[in-house]
Formats: structure tokens, sequence, C-alpha cells
């Protein structure tokens, strides 16, 4: 078994982005997911980097953790990945926009309940297995999306982000391990 644990490791790789009004913020001390109806009517998804991630062969069981600072209404949301080889962390509207539209067809409903606090996601090892299969993930990034899954009041969560409180940015956990018959981890313990 293999362990990948991460946490967002810089302010520029948590962010989010609004529609209704169009804004991407990547320096903002919180992000948001759901949907929210000041001064427009705005779905809010929010992005997660995770650098330095590898893995291969099965993804036994994966989850992402956020630190919740608000919760409103019924909220309904997606997880997804930026499903392409060597992701970049959006830094724009249209970049944001660009990776709404190049998600991973394997998504995740997150519907809650949701708490102030720690709250751990339901399990994504699909997600992260069809960028396995499809891309590598090789000492590259993991950019995780949580978006709106159809709310349409003020329903949405507030998340802290690393320039807030480091230690409270979101966390990446995933095990996985080779398929049975593949003699890599042995040849690899073999020549240590």
């Amino acid at each position: 078994m293999n362990i990948v644990q991460r946490q967002i490791a810089s302010g520029p790789y948590d962010a989010y982005y609004r529609d209704g009004l169009p804004a991407f913020d990547s320096a903002s001390n919180q992000t948001y997911a759901g949907f929210y109806t000041d001064a427009g009517y705005q779905n809010m998804s929010s992005f997660f980097g995770f650098a330095g991630v590898t893995l291969r062969g099965r993804i036994i069981k994966s989850y992402i953790q956020v630190y919740i600072t608000e919760v409103s209404g019924t909220i309904t949301l997606k997880l997804g990945a930026y499903a392409v080889h060597a992701p970049v962390m959006p830094n724009s509207e249209a970049t944001a926009v660009t990776v709404l539209a190049t998600l991973t067809t394997a998504q995740i409903d997150w519907d809650g309940p949701f708490a102030i606090g720690w709250n751990t996601s339901p399990d994504i090892s699909t997600i992260l297995q069809e960028l396995v299969s499809d891309y590598g993930v090789s000492n590259s990034y993991v950019i995780i999306v949580l978006k709106n899954d159809g709310a349409v009041g003020n329903d949405y969560i507030e998340l802290e982000s690393y320039n807030q409180v480091p230690a409270q940015s979101a966390k990446l956990w995933a095990e996985w391990t080779y398929p049975t018959g593949n003699l890599q981890p042995l040849v690899s313990r073999m020549c240590l």
C-alpha cells in the first residue's frame, strides 16, 4: 500500500471563481462553493491544487478535507478534477472556465451535511483513478474542483484558504496499490 498526503502549499493553489458577476480570486482569505444571490446570481466553484502527487496502479481510497467557516442553506455540490496531462492551476476567469469545462467524467456528489470545522468528502477514488488511467500522475499537480450542483438560493459554503490560515487549507489523502502480479515494488526493494 502507498499513501499520499498533501495540503495546499501556497496561496495561489486554492482559489474560487463565480460566474454571475465573473470574478476569479486566488488571494482571498476564503474560497466558496455553491450558489449566491447577492449582486446577481452566481455559481461558485473552489479549486484546490495539490503539488508533488504521484499515484499509480489502483486507487483504494481517497478523499479531500476542507475547513468550513460558514454554511448557508441547502448545499448540493459536485467534486471533479481537472482532466488533462500536466494540469496547471487556473489564474484568471478564462482559465477557471477552461478547467470547469475539462473535468473528469467521474464526478462525486457531496451534499453534506456540512458543519463549521473540518469536513471530509465522500470517497473520490473514481476521480483519481480516471486521472491515473488516462493521464498518469507522477510528481505532478492534482487539481480538485468543488462546484455547485443545482443549488439556486443562498446555498453555499465558505472555506478557509491558505492565505488566511495555512494549517486549515484543503488536504488530499489517497491510498493506492500496484495491481496484482506487478513486480515493480519487489524490484524497487531489491535495488535498494
